[in-house]
């Protein structure tokens, strides 16, 4: 009988840290993973930490009681260790 065995990294099922700025301006933080695949290290991470949008409707978050509408996509994500 051959037995296989699967082998998870650490890397795979530990969270990181994430910061997501634009030309140096923090604009938020969040959670991420690193999955080896056979094409290499790939960072795993919600939708909207790297499209600036609400993960439920789609739609750029309401910012302040103005409600004004922004949409920023960041430019970096810096990754804690």
């Amino acid at each position: 009988m051959v037995s296989t065995q699967t082998v998870i990294r650490k890397p795979s099922v530990q969270s990181l840290y994430i910061e997501m700025s634009i030309d140096g301006t923090k604009l938020s933080s969040g959670t991420a993973f690193v999955v080896d695949t056979a094409k290499g290290p790939h960072l795993i991470t919600y939708r909207h930490n790297v499209t600036g949008r609400d993960q439920n409707t789609g739609h750029p978050p309401l910012i302040g009681k103005s409600r004004l509408i922004v949409c920023v996509q960041p430019t970096h994500i810096d990754i804690q260790m």
